[in-house]
């Protein structure tokens, strides 16, 4: 029997991933191409993509410690790099790693006491002592100061999910305007300990505005979207299947596929990410690890973190969901940066992982955006149908029953669930968001069911608007806004929508449907 190797599953220490030889997929080499100019960069990825064990593997290599990269990339890097340069090798520089995930975010004040806390702590860890200076800002320009004239070595800063403070007051402008005018005084030190300082590397989501936080870092490179780093984080197919087979092939037999079969079906769920123009192929790491542990192809991105922050966009701007089926024709820079005065959701959306780079057209510098694949696509649908229809009970707001009850020809058990997602929605403030919000449901929930449900279908007399085809059944839906059933009907009959599948041998159902806005639920349907 092969002996189950350990997956590092959440672990986002380089160190303990070495330690307790659990599997590891070399991204060593990213450090030498980082280092052919000592510089600023900045890397936006989405949440669960290895930003954090990246950053921590960046803090084991300047930190000299060469005994955890035995067999890995930097090992013959590192010691060609010191020849061309006529160094030591594995030069132990002071490193400032700070990473924001660990800060209280409940509060503003919060944020301070708990900062200012946790960068005394690096401080003390150096023997620096900087009680006497108030200003957290002031402290690091001190701490980036001393570092150098105590070794003797240029610092290297590290800095992870700079953003999250900003994220969680994304809907509180006066709060993250406190945030902003902090950072951009924070970051404003690097450029000016430029003298003292070799290396920087700043993760987040998202990048906001330079002209915000980063505006005194003009030598501040951005890699996002480089070619030449597209696969930083992530996993590629190559390291997929040259790194885990063992683990692809277990789980081929315990889902009794080939392991072409399972290959394709992990493609479907967590393939598909681009972080570049030329479409390299990026596997979710966090979503891959736990499919491969459990055997089991299931949804782990979404759930293990509820992207509220992207939500309240969607809701406060009044985003029509429908827009995203239909992909979103945007320049390529303009998904690079964010602005907390955007009216515009789609950058943030790009950032956050929930759309990626379908297509990208050079000559025009104009890229596609969509889902990156079904679980994402899935998740996030199902997400926004409870938050539309303000329900949080899944097994009230859940696709998967209303696919059941249109397989087993239970036209009124879903018809009556339908009924009772609307009863729970408020009452508006505005009519026209209402509408919105009601057009809104119906589209998730027909559009969740897309593995036999297909929405404003054309045929040669009209547009359906929802069509849905089983083994058994064939739906046709007309839907009146504050019209009567019989206008749906005769608009299926006069329009013959069902000609085309009346000789399929399935049972064709016609459902006229109408939605009273002063009652805000359906106010008849019937079905013939």
């Amino acid at each position: 029997m092969t002996k189950r190797r350990r997956l590092p599953i959440g672990i986002q220490t380089f160190e303990k991933i070495i330690k307790n030889h659990s599997v590891y997929v070399d991204k060593t080499k990213f450090i030498r191409q980082l280092l052919a100019n000592d510089g600023y960069y900045f890397l936006s990825r989405p949440r669960r993509f290895g930003k954090s064990l990246f950053v921590s593997t960046l803090d084991a290599y300047f930190s000299g410690r060469k005994e955890l990269f035995t067999g890995l990339d930097i090992i013959n890097d590192e010691k060609e790099m010191a020849e061309e340069e006529e160094r030591d090798e594995w030069i132990k520089y002071p490193v400032i790693n700070i990473n924001f995930d660990t800060v209280d975010l409940t509060s503003y004040d919060n944020f301070q006491t708990t900062f200012a806390l946790k960068f005394d702590d690096i401080c003390r860890r150096y023997g620096a002592d900087f009680t006497d200076i108030a200003s957290i800002p002031a402290k690091f320009s001190s701490l980036i100061q001393f570092l150098y004239e105590k070794y003797n070595l240029p610092v290297v800063i590290l800095v992870d999910e700079y953003d999250k403070p900003m994220l969680s007051s994304i809907d509180e402008p006066e709060i993250s305007d406190r945030y902003i005018k902090f950072f951009k005084s924070f970051y404003g030190n690097l450029k000016g300990s430029d003298q003292y300082i070799k290396f920087s590397f700043i993760t987040g989501i998202t990048k906001f505005s330079k002209v915000s936080i980063f505006s005194d870092l003009n030598n501040l490179k951005d890699i996002s979207l480089d070619n030449r780093f597209a696969d930083i984080c992530g996993l590629t197919k190559n390291e997929l299947m040259n790194v885990f087979q063992p683990e692809i092939e277990a789980m081929s037999e315990e889902n009794n596929l080939t392991y072409e079969e399972c290959l394709a079906k992990l493609k479907q769920r967590y393939d598909g990410y681009h972080f570049s123009s030329n479409l390299t192929d990026i596997y979710n790491p966090y979503c891959l690890l736990n499919a491969l542990d459990e055997k089991s192809f299931g949804s782990y991105w979404f759930e293990s973190g509820t992207p509220t922050f992207l939500i309240k966009m969607i809701r406060r701007m009044n985003f029509d969901v429908k827009t995203i089926m239909k992909g979103f024709r945007v320049a390529l820079n303009d998904i690079a940066d964010y602005r907390l005065s955007y009216t515009n959701v789609v950058p943030m959306m790009y950032q956050s992982g929930y759309l990626t780079i379908k297509e990208y057209k050079g000559e025009s510098g104009i890229c596609t955006l969509g889902y990156p694949n079904e679980e994402v696509e899935y998740a996030f649908m199902n997400k926004l149908l409870r938050e539309f229809s303000y329900l949080e009970d899944d097994s009230v707001c859940s696709y998967q029953v209303f696919a059941d009850y249109i397989h087993n020809g239970q036209v009124e058990e879903f018809m009556t669930a339908i009924k009772a997602i609307f009863a729970h929605i408020p009452y508006p403030t505005a009519q026209k968001k209402y509408e919105l919000d009601y057009q809104t449901i119906f589209y998730l929930i027909f559009t969740l069911m897309g593995q036999i449900m297909r929405t404003e279908v054309v045929t040669f007399s009209g547009r359906i608007d929802a069509l849905c085809e089983t083994k058994d059944y064939v739906y046709l839906f007309e839907f009146k806004l504050d019209g009567s059933v019989e206008d749906a009907l005769k608009q299926i009959e006069d329009k013959d929508y069902a000609v085309g599948y009346e000789a399929s041998g399935k049972n064709v159902v016609k459902i006229g449907v109408a939605f009273d806005t002063e009652k805000r639920n359906i106010a008849d349907w019937k079905m013939i």
